[in-house]
């Protein structure tokens, strides 16, 4: 939750916090290697979208480095004025 930029927790906001967790723990990752290898790491989905913006943005907007390494990482661009 922290590392998403403490969201409310709605759907589909829970399902990404829900995704997150699980490719944390079967990757044995913490907060720390998930912003040092956000560009590499091959993130669920969801978590992509959400950082994205396409389920909207949040009220204290994204967090960074995270988005950014993301999708860079990715060579998406961010989802602008929603």
């Amino acid at each position: 939750n922290i590392i998403l930029g403490d969201i409310p927790k709605v759907t589909p906001s829970s399902k990404v916090v829900g995704d997150l967790a699980q490719f944390m723990v079967a990757q044995d990752l913490d907060a720390s290697k998930i912003t040092e290898q956000a560009d590499t790491l091959a993130f669920p989905e969801s978590v992509v979208q959400y950082l994205r913006g396409e389920i909207g943005i949040p009220p204290g907007g994204f967090p960074e480095p995270l988005r950014s390494k993301v999708l860079a990482g990715r060579g998406l661009e961010p989802v602008e004025g929603r």
